[in-house]
């Protein structure tokens, strides 16, 4: 078994209370079994936190968000109680992995932090150089891959290199449509914006910037954020060309990833005044789409019958 990490991955360290959207705020936090043992066997003032603050219903426990769609373990510090009391080893799955996300293969998993975090995003969309994977050898047996995983991962591996190679946006979407055969400049706004607003929305701030986008204020276009572009391009396709996650050709995954890339950037070109407003542009495009199964899907489908 093999894993492999970009090799920014190592940079990411939580900011705790210095960030603005913090993912204790407005995310149900499902609990693993062993975490919820722990939990149950705790004593002292937080066995009674633990035992009001916990819903054991419906397919998972989950702690139960106050009325600010706050975890109730964040102190008005926007820091963790859990780990001052009892440090991360206390800590769910979900809030002790978070941003951060594994694709497994049959012989290989591939790392990565997450776009939805803001100082994830940061370190993505900053990087300079060419993009590059770091192989850490683990030695466990894996089985052998089938003929499409290998297949699939070639052509992951020749994408990132190609994509990493060049400097210039249009010469990697010059390079996207002769792979995959379909123009992704997608030069109809509002039948993009349209698509993404009938999606489901969580954040008001992205209701309002797709509607500002669809008075004709954006142009579908990289314009002076060529770095940034190339940067998102090569952490979706890394994060998104899985095998088996999406029933669907790669094609179509790669023009998701490029469409993506795309659409996050055009809105930086429009309404981004600083490097703060770029990320957040970015982040806001991740925890809306990217972290969601349906409204991922949504896109596929619709870039696979043209409607966009």
């Amino acid at each position: 078994m093999k894993i492999y990490t970009p090799s920014y991955y190592s940079e990411f360290k939580c900011i705790g209370g210095k960030c603005k959207h913090n993912c204790c705020i407005g995310w149900e936090i499902d609990i693993d079994s062993a975490t919820m043992q722990k939990y149950e066997n705790a004593e002292g003032v937080f066995e009674k936190r633990f035992k009001e603050n916990i819903d054991k219903g419906g397919d998972a426990p989950h702690f139960i968000l106050d009325k600010e769609e706050r975890c109730p373990f964040l102190n008005k510090d926007n820091l963790c109680d859990i780990i001052s009391e009892y440090g991360e080893g206390y800590l769910c799955e979900i809030c002790n992995a978070h941003p951060r996300f594994r694709n497994y293969f049959s012989n290989r998993e591939e790392l990565g932090i997450g776009l939805c975090c803001e100082e994830a995003a940061r370190i993505i969309l900053t990087q300079g150089g060419d993009f590059s994977l770091i192989c850490t050898k683990i030695n466990e047996k894996s089985s052998r891959p089938a003929k499409e995983e290998r297949q699939l991962i070639s052509q992951k591996r020749k994408l990132l290199k190609k994509v990493s190679k060049y400097i210039r946006a249009d010469k990697i979407i010059a390079y996207l449509v002769k792979q995959t055969d379909k123009d992704i400049r997608l030069t109809d706004v509002s039948k993009c914006t349209d698509l993404l607003l009938s999606l489901e929305i969580m954040d008001k701030e992205w209701e309002r910037l797709l509607s500002s986008a669809d008075k004709n204020e954006l142009t579908l276009s990289v314009g002076q954020y060529e770095k940034e572009f190339k940067n998102l391009l090569l952490y979706f396709l890394y994060r998104h060309i899985t095998y088996g996650e999406y029933n669907k050709n790669i094609d179509t995954v790669v023009n998701f990833c490029a469409f993506s890339a795309l659409f996050a950037v055009s809105l930086c070109s429009c309404f981004a005044k600083s490097q703060e407003d770029i990320i957040e542009i970015c982040r806001l495009y991740s925890a809306e789409i990217e972290y969601s199964t349906e409204n991922t899907e949504a896109i596929m489908d619709a870039l696979e019958r043209g409607l966009i």
